[in-house]
Parts: structure tokens; C-alpha cells; sequence
């Protein structure tokens, strides 16, 4: 390929412009689709052959898009239902919308699955709608400052143990004694 300095494409080998970040984006996605568990940063950069800032800044990108998204837990990259949305037509018997947090990324997704098919128009819109006003309602609570969080119901083992071993942890004494 040989570069274009005023364009920023690249003239490929068949005379056609190029643009080569777009061609490592789709890449990626091609990857991602093959992963249902989704892929870490390092597994993607192995893969592609392609310089870690490539490849964290285009997943970056894809991001904002609402393309793909992280899990915080697992720190892996996985493709959002919006994308699969684009790529595979929906089914009538799957409603889907994302749950957003107080960024207003994505941090779930309510899906209403059917057993059987909806007809087109005004059933499937209306199960739609109720998905995402479902979907929109669980963000709202999310945000809400005032919604308590429920606490555990009980210390777990390893507190218990801990406690256990701490002489400074006072113990109730059986009655009688």
C-alpha cells in the first residue's frame, strides 16, 4: 500500500483506498464475535499482531460507539447487543435494551424473550417500547442517590474466622454460666 499524505487512506494492492483502521477495528470485531466469554486487551494485541495503543485506542473508540463494552470484573472486551443487533437482523420472538449506570454506559441488558414469533408492526413495537421503558426505569433506580442498597445478610466465613482468632472480639457466653 502506499500512503496518500492528503487523505490519510492508503492505495491498496488493486488500486482501491484504504483505510487501515477501520480494516484493524473490523479485525477485532471479527474477533470478539468468535468469543462468546469476550477477550482481555493482551489476548487482542497477540491476536492481531497490532501495537497495544492501536489496539486499546480503537476498543476505545468502539466504545463510545456502544459497539463493544468491558467488563470491569473480568477487565475483557465483548461486543453489546447494539452491534449484534446491526449485524444479525432481530428475531420477533427477542426484545432487548440496555440497563445504564450513572456514566450512562451500558451496564446490563434486559432482554424479553418469546416463545413464539410476534407479528410485525404494532405487537413488536409495543413489546419494544415496554422493554425499554422496563430497561429505562431499572437505569433511573440504578442513578437514584436515595435508593438503599441492600447490606449482606451475614458476616461471611472468613470474618467469622477472623473474629474467631481475634482475642479482642468480645464472645456472648451461654446462660447459666
Amino acid at each position: 500500500m502506499t500512503p496518500n499524505m492528503t487523505s490519510g487512506t492508503f492505495i491498496g494492492q488493486d488500486g482501491q483506498a484504504s483505510c487501515r483502521s477501520v480494516r484493524h477495528a473490523f479485525r477485532l470485531l471479527e474477533l470478539l464475535a468468535g468469543s462468546p466469554d469476550g477477550l482481555r486487551l493482551a489476548r487482542l494485541v497477540d491476536a492481531t499482531g497490532l501495537p497495544k495503543s492501536s489496539v486499546h485506542r480503537i476498543l476505545g473508540t468502539l466504545e463510545e460507539l456502544d459497539v463493544i463494552c468491558r467488563d470491569d470484573t473480568s477487565a475483557a472486551y465483548h461486543l453489546t447487543a447494539a452491534w449484534r443487533r446491526i449485524v444479525v437482523p432481530p428475531r420477533l420472538t427477542e426484545f432487548s435494551a440496555p440497563v445504564r449506570g450513572n456514566d450512562g454506559r451500558p451496564v446490563a441488558g434486559l432482554t424479553l424473550r418469546l416463545r413464539g414469533q410476534v407479528s410485525p408492526g404494532a405487537p413488536s413495537e409495543r413489546l419494544t417500547r415496554l422493554v425499554a421503558d422496563l430497561a429505562h426505569a431499572v437505569s433511573s433506580r440504578l442513578r437514584d442517590p436515595r435508593v438503599q442498597r441492600p447490606e449482606p445478610a451475614s458476616p461471611t466465613l472468613a470474618t467469622r474466622e477472623s473474629n474467631l482468632q481475634n482475642p479482642r472480639v468480645r464472645r456472648s457466653r451461654p446462660a447459666g454460666r
